[in-house]
C-alpha cells in the first residue's frame, strides 16, 4: 500500500506537469504598517499554471528583516510537512507518504486575467504563509494584485501591490513589490 500511495504520489504532479506553463522570478517587496514601521524582504517565487494558463498555484522563499530589524523568514506552511515526512519516513510509516504529498500543497492561488499575450493582471491570496523570526511564529494572509509584462519567456516586471497580516490581526502591512523572472 504504501509504495503505490508514494508513486502515486510521484507521477501525478508529472502528468499535471506535462502541459502547464512555469513561472520562475525573484522579487523584492517593502511594507510600511500603519504604525509607520518598515519591513522589507526579497525571494524566490514559484507559480505553477495547470494547463490553462488562468489559474496559477504559488509557492515562495522569503528573506528579510522586520520593523524591528529582527531577520524573518517566510515560506508556505506546507514545508513543514516536509520535515514531518522526512521524519515519519524513516520510522518506515504510512503517514511519511501522506506528509510527502501534503508538501504540495501551495501557499495561494493567483488567477491571471491576460490582457493580452504578454500582460496580465493576476489577483491573488496566500492565506498558507508561515512567517519565522525572533518575535514569533506565526501563520501569516497575504492578498494582492500583480501586473505581469512578459517580453517572450521573460517576466520583465511584475509590479505587485498587497497587503499583508498575520492571523492574529494585530497590524496590517500594506507592500509593493518588483520582480524579474522567467516563464517556461
Amino acid at each position: 500500500m504504501k509504495r503505490f500511495l508514494f508513486i502515486f504520489i510521484v507521477f501525478l504532479p508529472i502528468v499535471g506537469f506535462s502541459q502547464s506553463m512555469f513561472e520562475l522570478s525573484g522579487y523584492g517587496k517593502y511594507s510600511r504598517d500603519i504604525r509607520s514601521d518598515y519591513a522589507y524582504n526579497a525571494g524566490a517565487m514559484f507559480e505553477w499554471q495547470p494547463k490553462s494558463g488562468v489559474v496559477g498555484l504559488n509557492y515562495s522563499l522569503r528573506f528579510g528583516r522586520n520593523e524591528n530589524g529582527n531577520f524573518v523568514f517566510q515560506c508556505p506552511i506546507s514545508a513543514f510537512t516536509a520535515i514531518l515526512a522526512a521524519a515519519w519516513l524513516s520510522q518506515d510509516s504510512d503517514l511519511g507518504v501522506i506528509g510527502l504529498f501534503l508538501c504540495l500543497i501551495p501557499e495561494g492561488i493567483t488567477y491571471n486575467v491576460w490582457l493580452n499575450d504578454d500582460v496580465a493582471i493576476a489577483p491573488y491570496i496566500n492565506p498558507l504563509m508561515m512567517e519565522f523570526s525572533q518575535d514569533n511564529i506565526s501563520p501569516v494572509i497575504e492578498a494582492g494584485a500583480k501586473m505581469k509584462v512578459y517580453m517572450g519567456s521573460v517576466l520583465f516586471g511584475s509590479l505587485d501591490f498587497s497587503v499583508q497580516s498575520p492571523y492574529d490581526y494585530k497590524k496590517i502591512d500594506p507592500c509593493v513589490g518588483l520582480s524579474l523572472g522567467v516563464r517556461f
